[in-house]
């Protein structure tokens, strides 16, 4: 007879269920290993899952599992010992805003890292409210655009006539406050406070720029969430 791993049993039943992808969970505590941290969050397809790569165990006594996962669909706040922490907190940023321990011997997350998965989880649900299309990035990429060339044309031309700077497009990039990434991932549309740059990474452009004077009933709305900070 053969003997079913929990993440085993877990996962014949998310693909009765009609699942198709599982998220890796490690334990949040100083005990899990960096091996198992690394992959706290990631999505994997259960058609893929290979235990000991991508589902546990990863190794003797590993205590990580895997949850079903639907995208667009939370999981709820996480925990680390006593402490409740915001949905969307993983291994590796708990782990890099420990504060030094306690006299009680416990750590506890730094605000940074609470408040980053706060103002995720608020985007998210103006973003679902609004049905806004696209993924939003929070905090947004960064890439290197020294190569990528300003398109003054659509910016600046009589069609669209918004006339922002490649200097003003290029500091809307550094000051943003996320992204939305559209066109199977060729478009990232960042916003800030002052004004919006859209990417398109496939050509290599700036491909247009606007200021926040601009914005539409759909971004006024995920600004707001900064301003509430």
């Amino acid at each position: 007879m053969k003997l079913l791993t929990s993440a085993q049993t877990l996962a014949d039943a998310m693909r009765t269920a009609g699942f198709t992808h599982y998220q890796f969970m490690a334990t949040l505590d100083r005990r899990t290993c960096a091996r198992c941290g690394e992959r706290d969050g990631e999505v994997y397809k259960l058609s893929e899952m290979n235990q000991g790569e991508n589902a546990p165990p990863l190794h003797a006594r590993c205590r990580c599992t895997i949850v079903a996962y639907l995208d667009g669909v939370g999981k709820g706040e996480r925990v680390a010992g006593r402490q409740r922490l915001p949905e969307g907190v993983t291994y590796k940023q708990w782990r890099a805003n420990l504060t030094a321990p306690t006299t009680n011997g416990k750590v506890a997350a730094t605000k940074s890292v609470l408040d980053e998965a706060a103002i995720r989880a608020k985007l998210e649900s103006v973003k679902s409210e609004l049905k806004i299309k696209g993924e939003l990035i929070y905090p947004p990429p960064r890439f290197d655009l020294s190569t990528f060339k300003f398109d003054e044309i659509h910016t600046q031309g009589d069609k669209h006539p918004h006339a922002v700077t490649e200097q003003e497009a290029r500091q809307f990039i550094e000051d943003a406050y996320f992204a939305i990434v559209r066109y199977n991932g060729n478009s990232y549309n960042y916003y800030g406070k002052n004004g919006a740059s859209f990417v398109r990474t496939d050509l290599k452009t700036i491909r247009t720029a606007f200021k926040s004077v601009e914005y539409d009933d759909n971004i006024q709305p995920l600004m707001e969430v900064f301003e509430d900070e």
